[in-house]
């Protein structure tokens, strides 16, 4: 009970705090964005059913089924409003999940490619030097487990998150998923400007990280 308590009154405190604008990636402000979405993906991982909250806040953004408006942009969906419900669904039956930890060697490797995928106008996984993120994780630390999620078009930690969650037009929910793996223990973001989508945010996650 005191834990539900706790949690309750966290998402309270939460609710009335704009979420955090993320910079764009400099090597000073990883760490900044590394914790932000850290803590905005621990709302989500230790108390999925309280995050419930900020998709039902976000379903108020929707102009029609298939168009949303966030932080002044107009993002138009391919499963629009049936993609957050489902993400809704999900979130009430998740079971709570431990904090991740922020990760500046995981930062890196998500900066690495966030410059890069903002710099070509480019999405995916894959570098311009054909890296993939095992490899550019592997530069800044030795893991046994990572895992990489990328957001476009948002530049504060809820929004790029939300996106995450609902995963609109993703069958397999892969972001998700990533997101709440109950074996990751560290995660590091970053946020680049992007010639297309106007930002990309770039997050990695690990088990656990030795970091060089």
């Amino acid at each position: 009970m005191g834990r539900r308590l706790w949690q309750s009154a966290l998402l309270v405190v939460m609710l009335l705090l704009p979420s955090l604008v993320l910079a764009a990636t400099t090597p000073s402000d990883v760490d900044s964005n590394t914790q932000a979405l850290v803590d905005e993906m621990n709302l989500a991982r230790t108390n999925p059913a309280g995050y419930v909250a900020y998709l039902e806040e976000h379903k108020r953004n929707f102009q029609g089924a298939l168009r949303v408006w966030v932080n002044g942009r107009r993002f138009r969906l391919v499963e629009g409003l049936s993609a957050v419900d489902e993400a809704i669904a999900f979130l009430k039956k998740a079971q709570p999940l431990q904090p991740l930890k922020g990760s500046r060697a995981l930062g890196l490797s998500a900066r690495d490619h966030a410059v890069d995928l903002g710099t070509r106008g480019k999405d995916g996984h894959v570098g311009g030097d054909g890296s993939n993120y095992l490899q550019r994780v592997q530069r800044y630390g030795q893991p046994s487990s990572v895992g990489e999620a990328i957001s476009f078009g948002h530049n504060t930690a809820r929004g790029a998150v939300i996106q995450l969650i609902v995963d609109d037009g993703i069958a397999d929910r892969g972001h998700r998923l990533t997101i709440f793996e109950p074996n990751y223990r560290f995660a590091g973001a970053a946020i680049a400007p992007h010639t297309v989508y106007e930002y990309v945010c770039v997050i990695d996650f690990a088990d656990e990280i030795q970091e060089k």
